[in-house]
């Protein structure tokens, strides 16, 4: 399909027996049909004043391949392997009008090198905040044919002058694309939806001191319904589910039932610094009688799904004797009993403060730390991490067993600290 550019340019530059046949041939073009396809727009957000994602979303334009010729205000189909950092600021340099990628149906056969470097250009172009639509899509044989179609014409373009460029464009195939969307417009009463229960121990429970778990339950990307976060943070979910269901076995038994409350808390808004967790403290605090007043410490699950290790991060060292310091010493019995390539487990404390100039924080704990409620995260990680932020996971990024031992380890020492017991044992869980 020509657009107007196209003609105004090749009238310039062709000689008038070739430009004067342009209504006779504009005439003779015909509609090839109507392909209709589901695609799904970039993420978009802003936070704390930054804009992230794309910031628009209708498009009516001519599709061209990436190498076209003329990409001013064209609508560009591309494949995500294709793209680079670099690709991408050149297709917006040179005027292009929207970005169409198509993506591939399974990343299951793709290395872990190949999809740290795409995470990556995934982080970039979120973090670009473009003004232009960029669309993504999962490629099926009739966009495969779609996309050799706009690649070759746009080959046959570069190899051919300028009257056989004109010709070749109404007998060959052209393809304009439509979203039928509508014009995106802010959500200003978007809410954020958290789910917390608790198990309340043997006495007043206003008196009582209180453990709160806390893992947060969404995951994002570029396309957030692709985003599934099965280690981050799916694991953590299901980590305080099972530790919820271990626990309330001990719990419905009066005469087992330990002077300690236990408080759960699955947040929403993880992946918008941590916007749910933030929200419940502000919530909690302001109720006189909240659990939360008398919380000795907060364990923030986040991907524990993986690894030979686990990390227990922190604002600051636990003191000895305190809350923090007894369950990270039960942790540690408790992974004794664990082998893990012939050695015994480790689960190390990674000391890090809060940089309170930067608007992002690195983990959920420290939303609580802010407001001295005794925290720490834990997980395989040993740094912070974006793995909740990305739609390239996998279910395989979880593995059962490991997760199967690392709540086992966790039920332990948190069984061993609201029963004061003086060394772990396993055998009261089971």
């Amino acid at each position: 399909m020509l657009g107007f550019e196209d003609l105004l340019e090749l009238v310039r530059t062709t000689p008038p027996p070739v430009w004067i046949l342009v209504p006779i041939l504009l005439a003779s073009a015909s509609v090839q049909g109507v392909q209709d396809f589901a695609v799904h727009r970039m993420a978009q957000f802003d936070l704390h004043g930054v804009q992230y994602g794309c910031q628009s979303a209708y498009i009516s334009m001519e599709l061209k391949g990436s190498d076209a010729n003329v990409l001013n205000r064209r609508c560009v189909l591309i494949r995500w392997m294709d793209l680079t950092k670099e690709r991408f600021a050149e297709l917006v340099e040179h005027g292009t009008g929207s970005l169409l990628i198509l993506m591939p149906a399974d990343y299951a056969v793709t290395g872990a090198d190949k999809l740290k470097e795409w995470t990556k250009l995934e982080h970039h172009l979120l973090n670009s905040g473009t003004s232009i639509p960029v669309y993504f899509t999962i490629e099926t044989p009739e966009l495969t044919k779609i996309y050799e179609d706009v690649h070759h014409a746009a080959l046959r373009d570069k190899n051919s002058t300028a009257a056989a460029v004109l010709l070749n464009i109404f007998s060959g195939r052209g393809y304009h694309v439509t979203t039928n969307g509508p014009e995106t417009k802010p959500l200003t009463d978007a809410h954020v939806t958290n789910i917390q229960g608790k198990l309340l121990g043997r006495g007043e429970e206003e008196s009582l001191p209180t453990l709160v778990i806390v893992a947060h339950y969404d995951a994002s990307g570029l396309v957030t319904s692709w985003s599934h976060g099965a280690d981050a943070n799916g694991s953590g979910v299901v980590a305080l589910l099972e530790l919820a269901r271990l626990l309330s076995r001990l719990y419905k038994d009066a005469k087992l039932r330990p002077a300690y409350n236990v408080l759960f808390l699955l947040s929403g808004g993880g992946t918008l610094n941590y916007f749910g967790a933030k929200g419940f403290i502000e919530q909690e605090m302001e109720d006189a009688s909240s659990l939360l007043h008398n919380a000795d410490y907060t364990i923030c699950l986040n991907a524990i799904g993986a690894g030979d290790q686990l990390y227990v991060h922190a604002s600051k060292p636990p003191k000895p004797g305190s809350a923090p310091f007894r369950i990270l010493q039960a942790v540690n019995e408790s992974a004794k009993s664990v082998s893990v390539n012939g050695a015994p487990m480790k689960v190390m404390l990674v000391h890090k403060k809060i940089r309170m100039s930067e608007d992002l924080l690195a983990w959920e704990h420290e939303k609580f730390s802010l407001l001295k409620v005794p925290a720490a995260s834990v997980s395989h990680y040993s740094s912070p991490h974006t793995k909740h932020m990305t739609v390239f996971t996998q279910r395989s990024d979880v593995d059962a067993d490991i997760l199967t031992r690392n709540v086992k380890l966790l039920a332990e020492a948190i069984a061993h600290h609201v029963y004061n017991l003086s060394s772990v044992v396993s055998s009261i869980l089971l």
